[in-house]
Order: structure tokens, then sequence, then C-alpha cells
């Protein structure tokens, strides 16, 4: 809430738009506004985060230690990786920015991590941890 009441000082605000959630920072043009929609996305991402340690997604059952913070990250890098479109930064690395270029890295990572326990057959007698 802060960087979006901070406004067009703080450069993380979106670029000008005609939707309906655009803002006006101040400077008469109606912009994403990029804050709120990282709110949003959060929020989103904790209650998905509360109901698979609750047991009530499949993927997580018998899921290693760390698995849930792995996919919060691979969440949040996808989102950044995205949400960086719309924001007013140059985008010098094939378009993308140095924080895109960070969540694609961060992704290639988490990737291999996620990928090695959700695609991975349960041992036989093995107790789940979930």
């Amino acid at each position: 809430m802060g960087c979006f009441l901070t406004g067009l000082p703080d450069h993380t605000y979106g670029t000008p738009t005609g939707w309906m959630t655009g803002v006006d920072f101040g400077d008469g043009i109606p912009r994403h506004p990029a804050q709120l929609y990282e709110i949003a996305f959060l929020l989103l991402l904790g209650v998905l985060v509360v109901k698979a340690r609750q047991g009530k997604l499949a993927l997580y059952k018998g899921a290693p230690e760390g698995a849930l913070f792995q996919t919060f990250m691979a969440g949040y890098l996808l989102f950044r990786l995205v949400i960086d479109f719309i924001k007013p930064t140059l985008h010098p690395y094939l378009g993308l920015n140095n924080v895109q270029v960070a969540c694609l890295l961060g992704l290639v990572y988490y990737s291999f991590l996620v990928r090695r326990w959700a695609f991975a057959k349960p041992l036989e007698g093995k107790e789940s941890h979930a």
C-alpha cells in the first residue's frame, strides 16, 4: 500500500491504460495500479498456500519439506515476470528488464525443484508428510 500511496515518485506504477482499473497518480494519466494487482495476486496465492498446508490440494499430499515455499516462489516469480511488462521501465534484454531476467533465472531454478517432487512416483510403503 505504501508504494501505491506514494504515487509516481515510487516508480512502481503501471503504464497508461484505458481499463476501468486505471488510477491517476497526479499527472492526469490513468495508469495500471500494478501495486494493487500485486496485493490481489499475493492474497490469492496466500489462500492457495493455506489450503495446501491444510491438505486440501492433492498435489501437496506427501510433498517434501519446502514444497509450499518452492511453489510460492515460482508463482511469485511468474507474476513478476508478467506484471513488469506493464511497468514503464527499460526493457533492454530482448524485451525484458533486469527484474524479468532475474525472474526467468529463478523460474528455471524452481522448475527443476518443483518438477522433482510434483511428478515423482511415490515410493511404496513411504508415509505421507502431509
